[in-house]
């Protein structure tokens, strides 16, 4: 057993050989894994760039786009609670767009959108970023083919599918008709004829 553990020394991470050096010294195994996030290394920054990298990611939340994984990351050690923030918004959307799936208008979708941003109240200090995400969703799902396809109100559903059962009772009224038609033997000469020849 212990040959095969020597065998093995160097092998995997977490032998001890592995992260330290012979005077037990921490070798840069460890400081690569803790400095980088998703190969960004964010230790080395400068102020001045954590402040550009910041400004870039509250830009992407208030034109309501999504933040990737490294800028929540990022946000998550360095902004607690702009990451808050971004994880309310990220919540917040993923709801909206969960509740639009199920509108069988374009009237019900709207309505759903437009009370959703209303329940936002001023007193938020999201609120911007909440609206531009929200606003964001309900533009993307107003481009998608789902929308497309919803009827303007419920009524016209309705009425769309009470015209598909009436044209589907005449197709099969007149299918019915014609099936009827053929099997129904007619008279092989004609009622004149029939007159004339005197079979009557």
């Amino acid at each position: 057993m212990r040959n095969l553990h020597e065998n093995n020394r160097g092998k995997f991470p977490n032998d001890e050989r592995e992260r330290t050096g012979r005077t037990g010294e921490r070798t840069g195994y460890m400081e690569k894994s803790v400095r980088t996030i998703d190969g960004h290394n964010f230790s080395g920054m400068s102020e001045e760039e954590k402040q550009d990298y910041e400004k870039k990611i509250r830009a992407k939340l208030q034109r309501g786009a999504n933040l990737s994984v490294e800028e929540l990351n990022y946000l998550r050690i360095h902004n607690p609670e702009l990451y808050r923030s971004a994880m309310r918004v990220k919540t917040a959307k993923q709801q909206l767009k969960e509740q639009l799936r199920h509108c069988k208008s374009k009237q019900e979708a709207n309505t759903l959108i437009a009370w959703t941003i209303s329940r936002i109240s001023d007193k938020d200090p999201d609120k911007t970023y909440l609206t531009a995400g929200l606003r964001k969703v309900a533009e993307e799902f107003k481009k998608s083919f789902r929308y497309a396809r919803l009827p303007e109100t419920n009524d016209q559903k309705k009425d769309k599918k009470a015209r598909g059962k009436k044209k589907q009772d005449k197709n099969s009224s007149d299918m019915f008709g014609s099936l009827l038609q053929m099997l129904t033997p007619e008279p092989l000469l004609s009622e004149s004829l029939q007159n004339f020849i005197g079979v009557n």
